[in-house]
């Protein structure tokens, strides 16, 4: 079976205030159900500004490698757009290291090359996928870093802030 982490991007805001964190940044329409409650989703923001790999919108997430053999990783990422049209380029990357292989009071990881997905935005969710995500030095009990940037460098780059809700990464044995 593969390793699968959901990473809830997004939190829920309750009407009376309470939010249940999770991500930040955005908060999407207040729904109201049954009961009377209205909550609202959230979402973490990649804008449309920033030109370079250092300054691109990120998102990174970071945990240990699983204690097996993975042939290959894979992700999912739904979005909403902030603005209608054009297109939107995510890029999706690993790196790793065994303990005491990076300061990360001083350094930044050096990533592998990106996987990336390129769509075209519309109205409602929208999936960005790739598979295939290079994982080299990635092995049993390593700290593992999974980032996700926006690259406005895309031909036709959408003018809006891109909402992603939630991401999957999917490591199979």
């Amino acid at each position: 079976s593969p390793y699968v982490y959901d990473i809830k991007m997004g939190f829920y805001l309750s009407s009376d205030g309470v939010g249940f964190p999770g991500g930040d940044f955005y908060t999407n329409a207040s729904r109201t159900y049954t009961d009377g409650s209205t909550w609202r989703t959230g979402a973490i923001g990649f804008s449309n500004t920033g030109t370079t790999t250092t300054t691109y919108p990120r998102f990174r997430y970071t945990f240990v490698w699983p204690e097996v053999s993975i042939s290959s990783a894979d992700a999912k990422m739904y979005f909403q757009d902030g603005a209608g049209s054009g297109n939107v380029k995510f890029d999706f990357q690993l790196a790793c290291y065994a303990a005491g292989g990076l300061d990360m009071n001083t350094a930044d990881p050096t990533f592998n090359t990106a996987s990336s997905s390129t769509q075209a935005v519309g109205t409602g969710p929208q999936l960005a996928s790739v598979t295939g995500i290079d994982k080299t030095n990635c092995s049993a009990g390593k700290i593992a870093f999974f980032d996700v940037t926006r690259d406005n460098n895309t031909s036709g780059n959408a003018a809006g802030i891109e909402k992603a809700v939630t991401l999957r990464l999917i490591l199979n044995p």
